[in-house]
């Protein structure tokens, strides 16, 4: 049965921590609107199935700046980590090989979730994957709330606009995604 608690609850992260901790996926508030968050990769293969997203879509992983030189390897560009923390997901080098999408939240319940766990955690819009994200926490309870654990409500979420996500491998930085948050100087891929 999901338990649905509210932002505001003082128990909150403890029980959100434990569920997390046990690699199952939540609900609750990111910075911009809700998401499907779960720890990395324990909770992969769940988030999947709730979103019927194919293997070959990675998710993009919440970290803290603790976190970020066991997940990304090189450093940062300067210009663009002092959007941190905030909705820019950028997509850099991985330490395991490949590439990774990371986030620093500004949100403080994200924020110090992922102080509690110590662990990157994964990141995604509540909804069926190539579906319309869904922002209304009624909407929300409708459609997953007998397939998940645990939905943090903090109410509506204002316009409910996703990160922006930008390729910053290497120079010239490539805009994948406009979202919340504007960076100057950047292009968009389609340019």
């Amino acid at each position: 049965m999901t338990r649905r608690i509210s932002k505001d609850d003082p128990n909150l992260l403890d029980v959100l921590t434990e569920v997390l901790f046990r690699g199952e996926p939540v609900i609750m508030p990111c910075d911009t609107m809700y998401g499907i968050v779960g720890i990395v990769p324990a909770s992969e293969k769940k988030i999947r199935a709730l979103k019927d997203r194919l293997e070959t879509n990675p998710f993009l992983q919440l970290i803290n700046f603790s976190l970020l030189p066991r997940v990304v390897r090189g450093k940062v560009p300067a210009r663009l980590m002092r959007y941190w923390p905030g909705a820019l997901t950028l997509i850099l080098d991985a330490v395991e090989g490949g590439t990774v999408g990371v986030r620093i939240p500004d949100d403080e319940l994200l924020q110090r979730c992922i102080e509690r766990v110590g662990m990157p955690l994964y990141s995604t819009s509540v909804n069926k994957s190539g579906q319309p994200n869904i922002n209304a926490i009624e909407e929300i309870v409708a459609l997953f709330g007998s397939r998940v654990e645990l939905i943090v409500d903090a109410g509506i979420m204002g316009q409910g606009q996703a990160s922006t996500i930008i390729n910053a491998r290497s120079e010239p930085y490539v805009l994948l995604r406009q979202g919340a948050v504007c960076v100057d100087g950047i292009k968009n891929q389609t340019t």
